[in-house]
């Protein structure tokens, strides 16, 4: 934004919350070319962000103002989106009560490099001998290939935790 936006925005939102705030002519200049770098709306967004995260009384800080602003920017601008799943997924369910360490109906994903679906089932089916090996009791391979089934799976769970076997 310019420069008598900025002063527009400074007046709405720094100077309504904090009524009693006079700065210098210096410091208004440097509020001023500080907040020309952002948009009204991220402006806004600090100014409420920074009335929760620090003392507020008489006047607000330009340096910590610039944290808020700052933080808020970098988390917008970092591109964070959540981890999109693939399918199918493997896990290994626990399916008997003499298992050492692992519930009945208890299940642990199993996380694969490969897209081949048969090497995927031998991998399983060393992973498996393995946890027979190491924890005993009988194990089943589950493959879900989508969400649905994964809480299919979740539901079993809980209905084998809920039967004495």
């Amino acid at each position: 934004m310019d420069k008598t936006q900025a002063q527009e925005v400074f007046k709405k939102e720094i100077g309504s919350r904090w009524e009693d705030f006079a700065p210098t002519g210096m410091m208004y200049s440097d509020w001023i070319d500080f907040l020309s770098k952002f948009t009204p709306e991220q402006v806004a967004r600090a100014a409420k962000q920074y009335t929760l995260n620090f003392d507020n009384h008489k006047r607000p800080a330009l340096n910590k103002f610039r944290e808020v602003i700052n933080a808020q920017n970098q988390t917008v601008q970092s591109g964070w989106k959540p981890k999109e799943e693939q399918w199918p997924q493997y896990f290994l369910q626990c399916d008997s009560t003499d298992c050492a360490y692992w519930g009945y109906g208890t299940f642990t994903q199993i996380n694969l490099d490969s897209n081949d679906q048969s090497a995927c089932i031998r991998q399983m089916q060393k992973v498996k001998a393995s946890y027979i090996s190491l924890y005993g009791g009988h194990w089943n391979i589950i493959i879900c290939n989508d969400g649905a089934e994964r809480a299919q799976l979740v539901k079993d769970r809980s209905e084998k935790n809920r039967v004495k076997v």
